[in-house]
């Protein structure tokens, strides 16, 4: 990745993200700086920030193709890891999983707890959805 730069890099710490695999180029006010990027993120961090605590590490998304009344199917439970890890929120500091249940960008923010129940939750519909569709099978 070329980087143009204004000021020498400088390598940032962080004590709130998770163990980074490698350290990524981010240009804050036009000065370069090295930061942890976490192994799941997919961001590019090709974008110049304002302020430090604008940066933040995404996972790629997965999402539930939902069958619409009419039309292609809508993409429903879209998830994804997010960190702000220069953030001054201890929640959005750490990992936290984004889910954006109807596909209108309001996304709850989930700890690792949270995110296992709701994932529970899910198989317990999936079981509820396949006991339906085996009562109208015929």
């Amino acid at each position: 990745m070329s980087v143009a730069t204004t000021a020498p890099a400088v390598a940032m710490t962080t004590p709130t993200t998770s163990t980074p695999a490698r350290q990524v180029a981010v240009t804050v006010r036009g000065a370069t700086l090295l930061v942890p990027c976490p192994t799941w993120c997919a961001e590019p961090h090709t974008e110049g920030y304002a302020f430090l605590e604008d940066v933040s590490h995404h996972s790629a998304p997965i999402s539930l193709a939902t069958p619409a009344y009419s039309g292609p199917a809508e993409q429903t439970l879209i998830a994804r890891v997010s960190q702000w890890p220069f953030s001054r929120d201890g929640a959005t500091a750490r990992p936290y999983m984004s889910l954006d249940a109807m596909n209108d960008t309001d996304c709850a923010e989930l700890d690792a707890v949270q995110a296992m129940a709701f994932a529970d939750q899910l198989v317990a519909h999936a079981t509820r959805l396949r006991a339906m569709a085996a009562s109208i099978a015929g």
